[in-house]
């Protein structure tokens, strides 16, 4: 499944170029570790991200 930003989302220039900061990020920097894993153990590692960053305790995750 894509993320699909929500319409809020959509109408937010700044979220749209952060996600997709996000996005080539991981696909330039990260593809090759990504790769060795299996997509849950990835999903994972990046929700632990996401709920030890300081934004992360504050907020929930987009679905």
């Amino acid at each position: 499944m894509v993320y699909q930003p929500s319409k809020d989302l959509a109408d937010s220039q700044r979220l749209k170029v952060i996600y997709r900061q996000l996005v080539i990020s991981l696909k330039f920097h990260h593809s090759e570790t990504i790769s060795q894993l299996p997509r849950d153990v990835v999903l994972q590692a990046i929700n632990e991200v996401w709920e030890s960053s300081e934004i992360g305790s504050n907020q929930r995750p987009i679905a």
